[in-house]
């Protein structure tokens, strides 16, 4: 390709001067040469490469490459010549990156960089030929931001450098080399005619030095002049001020003086923008041309040589726009068209089909020109290079695009990236078109294509439905698809149409296993990748979420293979966030959502912002964070352009959540009507159910039951008719939570009980939008009433869940922590019961017990300090109960277990439960006048705190949880006698002893009932427990009460007996 290849510097003059100010200049990292046409600038740095033995990339810029998907396709096709082994091309400017291409553009740059042997300049030649195009220059300042100084850039124009690149020439990053300094000087111009020419006269000094003058250093000038002067022809001056004009009158002086063979050759290969002698003799009928083309460039004719795998001519642009014009003066409009063709045809026979193609529009051949752009559209498209491809068809008129479907089709292609409305105009247009013609191909692609339109937008679907029924009446007339290719693309296009639009329609079932084949073994990475979001979305809502699991292992398998494009990694990085917040894995969510939005800012590719924002917001809201929760919902609000209603309704959602965590109801409930409306709207059923579910939610914790309840009565028939048994879960979780808030209990549990029969069944254990309160409160009142114990641990310990403010005392809470200290002492986490030596645990687990001890809310760090390290003081103290404290929070598994502020510490309640505040907590709720709730209390307190211990600062919590005790037995036990149930008194208080038995009072009470129901014997084996207890223990004897009572007990005996 002539575009990427230098031109021959064989025999050119070496301008030492200029080659020395290169070798300066090049040192500050890149050079702009700039001067007239005809300077002589390629060909000066061609000679310097040379000189240098530099190899190079050269990039001859030209109109298209203001194209920038062209710009860096081209640009990749240059690296492969100059590194051929390296087997991953560059990427592509596909349009995932359209939206930050100056992203792209530096990684492309830097992967650039890293492939260019040592040694190699970067060169690009006629940078005016692109024009004012700002988007390029912008990538060229770029280009030197990462190459400057580690890799030679020369860039060659006839302009100054552009505006992009003026902070880099005034910080000296990028050299000057302007006309004035490439101008000829007098020796140069005569040593230039020396070697031009033998003719005595003409190398004379005088000679020599009036063709300087005339030319005033113009390298062309000089030629032409010469030229001119060697035929006799008459004098004239020749400078570059107005090259083109002038070149054009010196041009036609010496053309006129060529054979006629000649001018014929020259006319006819000017039609080319590049040619080999093979061409231009199948072109002009003339043998031997290269001999002619030779000497063309030995004698400095305008002509280059280029060094293809055969050599290739190209005549320098000031003569080839010269021979045009003479070719349209000689032959007219229709025979200059007829030799267009004809180079045209030559150009399509040698592959060149974008040449060919511009040759055949200029000469209005509209039928070749078509084929031409159709048989280069698959691959134009792929490279992202829509841009090109659209202009190109837009040259054509609208008759030509009328009758040829297909290039309606490209121009949707092409609008999908820019205009969704007209990307669907166009692909309707071609639809109807192809079916009417009978074109199977055809009509299923362009019949994709509209299904792309609504996707990408996520706007109104009502017109969905429509098309699926084209779908199945196309399924009809064409039973068996074209290729398999044609199949893959129809079969991710109808399943996504029935997710989006028609879940609840049959037909999606047959559709469902053909997309999760194509997922897992289609031939497009990237269509296999759309198919898996597809299946992502819809997996989890029908309660598949093992097959949802599964496909997300081998999607991330695809996404890690070397042929992975950074779209498919993004959009695996993207499921996976959600996949986690599935799962209750909040955390985890959140930092592959943001690994998500790094990567996308680091690789350019942009196209999933929003849905990266959308998963920030859920992970940053279920990890308590509702200022990060806010700040990615601001950004994902300036993401969302116009016409995407449905993404609208998304965002309102996800601001109605947001609002709803904050304690904001006024706001969660204003926007959630507003995203149920805009769903409904769009006629998107699985939206219409989560925006309402979510609203339902907030309408509950408003106390606009009656609002909620229809709500409700509505989004459960969507729900079971989209098979959706997710948002049925949630409807039963809705109405349970709705019941119990209006005082139904019976209702509550029927609901609740449905909701987690669901959950086991389909392995729900998180709710990506359920406020994690309202969930913890449903699950509270399930272990209350023994519902699916092991679905609602599983729930919890997924969402880690923290218990409702007014329910420390829930025992059957899976606890990260649970910690009994009532009788002996035992330790668990995570249900797994601690073990520990006798020596390495034994300070961690002190500070353990003196925390509660002491309370285990907000305990002075001198409190404890005193008391376990009573021989340390100051900083002393203070280090080692840091020590100490990493040692407890390793032993409980969590940092967040044992919370410092301030100086105090604190036992998290949210993740620790100690039996003695469960106690204390039953104790304060108790009724005292309810046997029932008296015995819930008395069976939490199975004996002394910490009764193994010993030491002093244990008795204060001691004494207190003991008091409590006997007071709830004692008032237990009354009651019981109060209601004459005297067995149930004596029970009572024979618990209270063996739990307790230093508790002398309770001795005596149930001494009292063995009177009162003449069991004698029994009171005074009673009186003998508590004599041997407290002489062991305590060494003392028991009161004068109760010696007293036995001797009741023993004179009653006696009379029993006599």
């Amino acid at each position: 390709m002539i575009k990427l290849t230098p031109p021959a510097s064989d025999g050119v003059y070496p301008r030492r001067r200029l080659l020395k100010e290169l070798d300066r200049l090049r040192r500050q990292g890149a050079v702009w040469l700039a001067a007239p046409g005809g300077a002589g600038k390629t060909t000066l740095i061609a000679s310097y490469l040379k000189q240098r033995r530099l190899r190079c990339l050269w990039y001859q810029v030209d109109a298209g490459d203001a194209d920038l998907p062209s710009f860096f396709h081209h640009l990749s096709l240059a690296m492969r010549r100059v590194a051929p082994r390296r087997r991953r091309p560059l990427p592509q400017l596909t349009p995932e990156y359209f939206a930050d291409v100056d992203t792209f553009a530096r990684n492309f740059f830097r992967d650039l960089g890293g492939r260019l042997p040592a040694s190699t300049a970067l060169v690009f030649d006629d940078v005016h030929d692109a024009g004012a195009a700002q988007p390029l220059h912008r990538v060229l300042r770029i280009c030197l931001e990462e190459l400057g100084g580690l890799t030679p850039v020369i860039f060659i124009s006839r302009s100054d450098p552009p505006d992009a690149l003026a902070r880099l020439r005034m910080n000296g990053r990028l050299a000057y080399l302007d006309w004035q300094a490439l101008k000829l000087r007098e020796e140069e111009s005569r040593a230039l005619v020396r070697l031009m020419t033998s003719d005595t006269e003409l190398r004379s000094v005088a000679h020599s030095a009036r063709l300087h003058r005339e030319c005033d250093g113009w390298v062309a000038g000089l030629i032409l002049l010469l030229e001119n002067a060697g035929r006799g022809g008459k004098r004239g001056k020749a400078s570059a001020g107005s090259a083109q004009p002038l070149f054009d009158y010196f041009a036609a002086e010496i053309f006129a003086h060529r054979p006629e063979a000649v001018r014929e050759f020259l006319l006819l290969t000017a039609m080319f923008p590049a040619f080999t002698p093979v061409m231009a003799e199948r072109l002009t009928g003339q043998s031997r041309v290269r001999g002619l083309l030779e000497e063309m460039v030995s004698q400095h004719h305008f002509t280059e040589r280029h060094s293809e795998p055969q050599p290739t001519y190209q005549y320098h642009p000031l003569f080839r726009d010269f021979l045009r014009e003479q070719a349209l003066q000689t032959w007219g409009e229709a025979g200059r068209a007829t030799h267009l063709r004809a180079a045209a045809a030559i150009l399509e026979d040698g592959g060149q089909l974008e040449h060919a193609q511009a040759l055949y529009l200029e000469a209005t051949d509209i039928e070749a020109a078509t084929r031409i752009i159709l048989m280069r559209a698959p691959a134009l498209a792929a490279a992202g290079r829509t841009g090109v491809l659209d202009n190109v068809i837009a040259q054509l008129s609208d008759a030509a695009r009328v009758r040829e479907p297909w290039l309606q089709y490209w121009q949707g292609v092409c609008h999908l990236a820019t205009d969704l409305l007209a990307a669907r105009t166009c692909f309707e247009a071609a639809f109807r078109s192809f079916r009417g013609g009978g074109d199977a191909q055809g009509s299923y692609l362009a019949w994709a294509g509209i299904v792309d339109s609504f996707v990408f937008l996520w706007g109104d679907f009502t017109p969905m439905r429509q098309w699926i029924d084209e779908f199945d009446a196309l399924r009809r007339d064409f039973p068996k698809f074209p290729s398999r290719a044609v199949e893959e693309r129809a079969v991710y296009a109808i399943f996504t149409a029935h997710v989006f639009a028609a879940p609840e329609w049959d037909s999606i079932g047959k559709w469902v296993a053909r997309a999760e084949r194509l997922a897992r073994q289609g031939e497009d990475p990237s269509l296999r990748i759309m198919t898996v979001a597809s299946l992502a979305l819809y997996y989890p809502w029908v309660g598949q979420l093992q097959r949802f699991e599964t496909l997300m292992q081998a999607a991330a398998v695809l996404a890690r293979s070397e042929t992975a494009s950074p779209f498919a990694r993004l959009n695996v990085l993207s499921m996976q966030s959600r996949s986690s917040l599935l799962y209750g894995e909040a955390n985890v969510a959140r930092a592959v959502a943001e690994e998500a939005a790094a990567f996308a800012e680091s690789s350019g590719v942009r196209v999933l912002d929003r849905a990266i924002c959308a998963g920030l917001v859920y992970a940053c809201a279920h990890s308590n964070d509702i200022d990060g929760a806010r700040a990615a919902l601001e950004k994902y609000r300036g993401l969302i352009a116009p016409g995407m209603r449905l993404e609208e309704a998304l965002w309102s959602y996800l601001a109605s959540f947001v609002a709803l965590l904050s304690g904001n109801l006024h706001d969660a409930e204003a926007r959630g009507r507003h995203a149920v409306q805009l769903a409904r709207e769009c006629k998107v059923p699985f939206a219409i159910a989560v925006c309402s579910l979510s609203l339902v939610r907030v309408l509950i914790q408003s106390e606009r039951y009656d609002d909620a309840r229809a709500l409700l009565d509505e989004t459960l028939p969507l729900a079971r008719a989209i098979r959706s048994h997710l948002f049925e879960c949630e409807c039963a979780l809705s109405y349970a939570l709705l019941a119990r808030r209006e005082g139904d209990t019976d209702a509550s549990l029927k609901h609740l009980r449905r909701a987690l029969s669901l959950a086991q069944r389909h392995g729900f254990k998180a709710f990506v939008a359920v406020d994690p309160r309202l969930l913890s409160e449903l699950c509270s009142i399930a272990l209350e009433n023994k519902l699916s114990v092991s679905t609602v641990h599983e729930m919890i310990r997924a969402g880690r869940l923290a218990p409702p403010s007014d329910e420390g005392a829930l025992e059957g809470w899976p606890w990260p922590v649970r910690i009994r200290t009532l009788g002996s002492f035992d330790l668990r986490v995570r249900d797994e019961p601690v073990r520990f030596g006798p020596k390495t645990q034994k300070k961690p687990l002190e500070l353990l017990r003196a925390l509660i001890a002491f309370g285990g809310r907000e305990v002075l760090e001198e409190q404890l300090t005193e008391q376990l390290w009573p021989e340390s003081d100051g900083d002393a103290a203070h280090r080692v109960f840091d020590t100490t404290l990493h040692r407890l929070r390793k032993l409980l598994g969590s940092d967040q277990a044992v919370v410092v502020e301030g100086g105090r510490i604190t036992l998290n309640p949210q993740l620790v439960w100690v039996d003695a505040w469960a106690f204390e907590r039953e104790v304060e709720r108790a009724e005292p006048a309810d046997p029932s709730s008296l015995e819930r209390t008395i069976s939490l307190y199975p004996g002394a705190f910490l009764s193994r211990e010993s030491a002093a600062w244990m008795s204060p919590m001691r004494e207190r949880l003991r008091s409590m005790f006997l007071r709830a037995v004692e008032r237990l036990g009354r009651i019981h006698e109060a209601n004459g149930r005297m067995h149930d008194a004596l029970e009572c208080y024979r618990r209270g002893t063996e739990a307790d038995p230093l508790a002398e009072a309770l001795y005596c009470l149930l001494m009292l009932c063995y009177e009162q129901l003449n069991r004698h014997g029994e009171g005074l084996a009673t009186y003998e427990r508590l004599r041997a207890a407290l002489s062991s223990q305590l060494g003392v004897k028991p009161s004068r009460q109760s010696r007293e009572l036995q001797e009741r007990l023993r004179s009653a005996a006696s009379l029993a007996s006599a």
